[in-house]
């Protein structure tokens, strides 16, 4: 693990742009989504994939992720808890961190329109990196832009970049993860 800690100052002030994506209530949740096509999820993991969680996603692209068509490995969601969370600046930032390792790998899948369902891939985090640029609220949408500029060798990469409504970038991530594939 790597831990920076230093005091908030002032000083130079620049960031990406946030992309130009329609709203959060243009999508259904991703739960919601995992729901209606249950039938397609392996039913060793059906429960899993369908049981409620924490966190709300809404996934701008692929809206049915277990018949994902092949494209570029870009991916965009809007997520936020579910419930509203105390005022303390740790708690959103270390609900961001464990937020920020679900569907990430995801994105370097998506040149290839794989499903996570495939029964013959094997998917793990290698690592995680996350950064806390400003602060943000966990419990108010923020879009999470994810990117995979390469997969080889069994891994993929994945960068992501998180804006809060207002276009701030509030915190950015990298991940190299397991992509195993045997047909």
């Amino acid at each position: 693990m790597t831990v920076s800690f230093h005091i908030t100052e002032e000083g130079l002030d620049h960031q990406d742009a946030m992309p130009n994506v329609p709203g959060p209530e243009s999508f259904k949740s991703e739960l919601s989504l995992y729901r209606a096509h249950a039938d397609e999820i392996p039913s060793k993991v059906r429960d899993l994939f369908t049981a409620d969680r924490p966190i709300e996603y809404r996934i701008v692209e692929n809206q049915n992720p277990f018949r994902p068509r092949p494209g570029i490995a870009k991916r965009h969601m809007w997520i936020r808890s579910v419930a509203a969370l105390p005022d303390d600046p740790l708690v959103h930032q270390s609900m961001l961190a464990y937020t920020t390792d679900y569907g990430f790998i995801e994105t370097a899948l998506m040149p290839h329109g794989i499903s996570i369902g495939n029964p013959y891939l094997n998917l793990a985090s290698l690592d995680h990196a996350i950064w806390f640029h400003r602060p943000f609220r966990l419990d108010e949408w923020l879009l999470y832009v994810a990117d995979s500029p390469s997969s080889s060798a069994s891994r993929g990469f994945v960068r992501g970049q998180i804006f809060n409504q207002k276009g701030e970038l509030v915190a950015s991530t990298a991940q190299e993860g397991l992509l195993r594939y045997s047909r």
